[in-house]
């Protein structure tokens, strides 16, 4: 593909399949790419006996410092429980922690459950605090308690909706940070580098109008101060007055939401034209178009 030497391939996961010299994706890459230099990125710490990863990517440029990390994650998690219980003793509310990843969302939640152990329950029904995530049997063992789905993941978005269900604090990684309405979560705690039209959509969850609230409240982990500020800067130079504008995808999760929505409504029913239901299913507080009108609203709902 090229002979050039000023290309440099960057790998995630330096393990594995970038081990396959015979006919895999490393010996594809390294035909394409000769004379590149290849940078290699691995969370698995690598045994003395593995020769691979240093014979493939040469010697370690960087040692990332698990235990540097656990401080932190400690600090963090002793942090997280004295200001979250001193700010429900002035105001009843709900919580939401927002992670970079899932394995520190799993990691944070044993830390946070060392210092409060009555916040946890093994039953969904139960409990003070989860995880909201997606996964898979093959992910790590310690993580599968955490992963649930949809229908499941939909009964604690119901608990957490509800501001009366013991359920008060819930990390996610990218879950609920959009399309995701909670009035009576009055505080997101953020250890997650966002920016622009994502940040202004997550600190957004804790900004929804609810009996006596006066605000939302972001407490930032890593300073996201700069990010935010060229987010509003950005946003208030379009003349926004409110909530940014939904984007792609967005709409989409909330038509799907609406969707799931309908069908449960009308299971059991053959629907046959599904263009002439169409027109009579309306999206709860929104109103349908006429027909004259849909030129004009080209996504054919508008709000009232």
């Amino acid at each position: 593909m090229s002979d050039r030497s000023n290309i440099v391939v960057i790998a995630d996961e330096a393990h594995r399949s970038q081990y396959d010299f015979i006919d895999g994706f490393a010996r594809h890459m390294r035909d394409a790419l000769p004379n590149a230099s290849f940078i290699g990125f691995t969370g698995t710490p690598i045994e003395a006996t593995d020769k691979n990863t240093r014979a493939v990517f040469g010697d370690y440029i960087s040692v990332y410092d698990i235990q540097g990390t656990d401080r932190r994650l400690a600090l963090v998690a002793a942090d997280l429980v004295q200001h979250f219980e001193a700010r429900l003793e002035v105001m009843d509310g709900k919580a939401m922690v927002v992670c970079m990843s899932r394995r520190i969302c799993v990691d944070l939640y044993k830390a946070l459950i060392a210092l409060r152990p009555a916040w946890h329950h093994d039953g969904d029904e139960q409990g003070a605090f989860k995880i909201v995530m997606t996964g898979s049997a093959s992910d790590p063992a310690d993580w599968q308690p955490h992963i649930r789905t949809k229908l499941r993941r939909e009964a604690l978005a119901k608990r957490f909706k509800n501001p009366v269900d013991p359920l008060k604090l819930v990390i996610v990684r990218d879950m609920w940070l959009t399309g995701f309405d909670a009035p009576c979560m009055h505080t997101m705690y953020v250890d997650k580098p966002m920016q622009g039209h994502g940040l202004m959509q997550a600190i957004a969850r804790v900004n929804r109008v609810f009996r006596d609230k006066p605000g939302g409240l972001v407490v930032d982990y890593l300073g996201l101060a700069n990010q935010l500020k060229r987010a509003l800067h950005t946003y208030t130079e379009s003349g926004g007055k409110g909530e940014t504008a939904l984007d792609q995808e967005e709409a989409v999760a909330l038509m799907l939401q609406y969707h799931d929505v309908c069908c449960g409504i009308f299971h059991g029913f053959g629907f046959g034209d599904g263009h002439a239901l169409a027109a009579h299913v309306v999206a709860p507080g929104s109103t349908a178009v006429r027909p004259s009108h849909r030129r004009r609203a080209k996504n054919g709902w508008t709000k009232p």
